[in-house]
């Protein structure tokens, strides 16, 4: 007997609402789906968004029907929805048995199936059914907590993507480099300079069975500011 259903993955065109985007567009927003994904929250069961759209098309659809929030970790673009459903699954920390996979699309179906196995899947005749599966019972939560853990983990997952890639910006925009001279004992320093790659496999060598010294470090940034380090340092692996 299939397990209880904790999660719910909605694909868009011709599943959520009628129509295509991209093809003529929405032809009927469904008010019965949008009633359907508030009362799954009611009941402890949390809703998801795996379609192959625009992402700002879609959001501003969402958040004018006012429905957005109810849709955690959405994922919209234009990637295979088998890597992203699995991707879905384990932000989610659920076992693929407890989530279903919605979609008008047999491919996208099989692919799904294939990448996450034990998933259940339904087309979206199934929709219409969903309130009086068993599988769909949940429990009352009229609070909307469950939904509430789920949106505060998605609201801290996108401020730590958001500064990760802040800080990479940042890094960027400051142009670092940083220059080594090396003062390898007994290194033939006009040879050193003629021969780079032969030199460097001699550090290399040195650095392995332990020691090496270093004469000065130099840093640089993008706006000019020089900041020197000498004298003799040594390193070991």
């Amino acid at each position: 007997m299939a397990e209880a259903v904790r999660l719910v993955i909605w694909d868009l065109d011709e599943t959520f609402w009628k129509g295509t985007l991209t093809e003529g567009g929405i032809r009927e927003y469904v008010t019965e789906h949008h009633d359907l994904v508030v009362t799954l929250a009611k009941r402890g069961i949390i809703s998801s968004i795996c379609s192959k759209n625009d992402a700002n098309t879609v959001t501003g659809i969402l958040e004018e029907h006012q429905i957005r929030d109810y849709f955690v970790f959405p994922s919209i673009s234009w990637e295979s929805k088998g890597v992203r459903v699995a991707r879905l699954v384990e932000q989610f920390q659920l076992r693929a048995p407890t989530v279903m996979f919605i979609d008008d699309s047999p491919n996208n179906r099989a692919e799904v199936e294939s990448v996450v196995p034990g998933i259940q899947v339904e087309d979206e005749t199934f929709i219409s059914r969903m309130l009086t599966d068993p599988r769909f019972k949940g429990k009352d939560d009229s609070s909307l907590s469950r939904l509430n853990q789920y949106k505060l983990l998605e609201s801290r997952k996108r401020d730590a993507e958001s500064f990760a890639q802040g800080n990479d910006e940042f890094l960027r925009q400051c142009d670092v480099r940083v220059y080594l001279d090396y003062d390898v004992e007994g290194t033939d320093r006009s040879r050193y300079r003629a021969n780079q790659q032969d030199e460097s496999a001699q550090l290399h060598k040195k650095a392995s069975s332990g020691r090496h010294r270093g004469s000065a470090t130099r840093v640089e940034s993008g706006n000019g500011a020089v900041s020197t380090a000498g004298g003799a340092c040594e390193g070991r692996r």
